[in-house]
């Protein structure tokens, strides 16, 4: 423990030395920002209207970064309404709070939500539902935000939540946030982890220390290198910026998982007491590379690796051309590898991102993936395995509002994000290895325990894509908005899954030469097909109150990959949250 308090003693020096070091700058603009917010998304469109790069797909941002992605644009060639929308964003941009000081503010912001869903189908698997845990509303939640002068940025949000929010899973088919209440109120718990954040930055770079939503990437149906498919994940980044370059250091902690052989669809489970801090971590550190060329196009390179470690902290992995890959992925011989370190110890990803803004109003994007990249004199302990993804975006500023739309394809190995490390090894007499098992710890599948969830089950999810692997994803989809009043949004997809991946019917590949490089694990015919619909909106009739509403359908063939089975599911989520301070001041 004095370990752990030096370093972040260590830490916290650091953080003030670029809180000093920061650049003044015309009011605080270090508030961090979401891609689903009114803020970032009418950016979004802005720059794609405009034919210019967007802003950065390492999410949550910066005001500070949004105003230098907006800075691209040719002011004079906007039209009267896109004039209107980009002053309107550059003043939203600068955080100002109910109690604002010259060195201090803060914004307390308390919400009471009542959330509530209806389905009629009765599938216990949490990829069958359109609202995800993420998704739902807290019952309270008290938040607070704080700035620092012009430099800083923090908050956190006490959430107090039932634990009747998993009921969704059960088979229920009516459900509220407040169930507990009216059953056992002396069960109603808060969560125990909160959404919380620092931040010290300036007009080209930032420090943060999170725990919130995360991702990388430019997908709609999902992103490849990092997914944001948890209720929060736990991390630190350090990410400078600029109109050509930018550099992104991220490193995600997830709690511990048990390890699991079993073709149980539902055998992942949390380790008990996994939140402490007892060793080993399991960690996710990241190095992102990405260079624009005259604001038309991208370019970004992304490496990391998942790994258990023994220590609180290993500075080398704050190395930025010092690759991961290199320390885990080397052995002379099998036999080497299995004497040495018995296996992996770590399982290795590189993503490749490149998208080009075409014209105004139209972008495309790529993004390749290789799990487990291995080149001559490397280790041969695990075949490679690979994931694509490609987009086609457009945006337009409408009155004043915001309209985008998107067609993305997705195409996911049946061995990608999948890992197998040696548990151990059987030899003979003359010490040849005669049979060997498998531990998955190094899946790019991770998680955290949650209070609202029993002892030993959380949040877990793929890092990456959202659908994992074994998967054919075909989608469409479109969003429009006015900043404070209303949106809505609506997706289309097909998804073609063979029978890896969670939920399914084998949670791990075998991963040996043979079945790991097939590009599918079943034939079209035998895999499950599905399409899900759903339509999302919000409207914000006065300040402090929000309503919520969304419906959704869906429709799977071989359902599982059960030959035959179908499963049919009509989903119904509303929800209204009221923040009484918000609504009576004066801001």
């Amino acid at each position: 423990m004095k370990a752990i308090l030096k370093r972040s003693a260590v830490l916290a020096a650091l953080l003030i030395s670029l809180f000093a070091a920061s650049l003044p700058a015309d009011g605080n603009m270090q508030k961090i920002f979401h891609g689903d917010s009114d803020e970032y998304r009418t950016a979004y469109a802005l720059c794609i209207a405009a034919g210019v790069l967007p802003p950065t797909s390492v999410l949550p941002t910066t005001g500070a970064e949004i105003a230098q992605a907006l800075s691209r644009i040719p002011y004079d060639t906007l039209s009267y309404d896109e004039k209107a929308a980009y002053d309107d964003l550059m003043a939203r941009l600068v955080y100002t709070p109910i109690f604002d000081y010259p060195t201090f503010g803060l914004d307390p912001l308390p919400t009471i939500s009542l959330d509530a869903f209806a389905r009629t189908g009765d599938s216990k698997n949490e990829r069958d539902m359109l609202f995800q845990r993420e998704d739902r509303l807290e019952g309270i939640d008290f938040s607070f935000q704080m700035k620092f002068a012009e430099a800083g940025y923090g908050f956190f949000d006490w959430v107090m939540l039932s634990p009747s929010i998993e009921s969704y899973l059960t088979g229920q088919h009516f459900g509220t946030n407040f169930d507990v209440l009216a059953t056992d109120p002396t069960k109603f718990q808060h969560e125990g982890v909160f959404d919380a954040g620092l931040l010290f930055g300036n007009d080209w770079m930032y420090a943060a220390v999170m725990s919130s939503g995360q991702s990388m990437g430019y997908g709609h149906t999902g992103n490849l290198a990092l997914g944001d498919n948890f209720r929060r994940q736990q991390y630190i980044r350090l990410h400078t910026y600029s109109r050509w370059f930018d550099y992104t250091f991220n490193l995600t902690r997830y709690s511990k998982m048990a390890d699991s052989n079993s073709e149980d669809p539902y055998a992942l489970k949390m380790t008990s007491h996994n939140e402490s801090f007892e060793l080993p971590q399991q960690i996710f550190p990241q190095h992102r590379f990405e260079f624009r060329i005259a604001d038309k196009v991208q370019i970004a390179m992304t490496e990391g690796a998942m790994m258990l470690i023994d220590s609180v902290f290993d500075p080398r992995i704050l190395n930025p051309f010092l690759f991961v890959h290199g320390f885990n992925n080397y052995n002379d011989s099998w036999e080497d590898a299995v004497s040495d370190r018995i296996g992996d110890e770590a399982n290795n990803m590189l993503v490749l991102e490149v998208a080009w803004s075409i014209a105004p109003h139209h972008r495309v994007s790529l993004q390749a993936m290789s799990d487990q990249i291995q080149i001559g004199g490397e280790t041969r302990l695990m075949p490679n395995a690979f994931g694509f993804l490609a987009n086609y975006e457009t945006a337009w500023i409408l009155g004043k509002g915001y309209l985008t739309g998107w067609a993305e394809g997705a195409y996911i190995m049946p061995a990608a994000y999948l890992n197998q490390k040696l548990a151990s090894v059987k030899k003979d007499n003359d010490g040849k290895i005669t049979d060997f098992e498998y531990t998955h710890n190094y899946d790019f599948i991770g998680g955290y325990h949650m209070w609202g969830y029993n002892d030993s089950n959380g949040d877990i999810d793929y890092t990456g894509y959202a659908y994992g692997p074994d998967s054919i994803v075909f989608g469409v989809g479109a969003t429009y908005g006015v900043p404070g009043l209303f949106s809505v949004d609506g997706s289309l997809k097909y998804i073609i899954h063979g029978m890896y991946g969670l939920g399914y019917k084998s949670i791990v590949a075998t991963r040996d030469g043979n079945e790991a490089g097939k590009l599918f694990s079943l034939p079209i015919a035998d895999a499950e097909h599905r399409i899900e619909l759903l339509v999302n909106g919000s409207y914000t009739p006065v300040k402090g109150l929000e309503l919520i509403g969304g419906i959704g359908f869906v429709q799977a063939w071989n359902h599982l990959t059960d030959k035959g089975k179908t499963f049919t599911d009509l989903q119904l989520h509303i929800g209204v949250s009221f923040d009484p301070v918000t609504m009576f001041s004066k801001r």
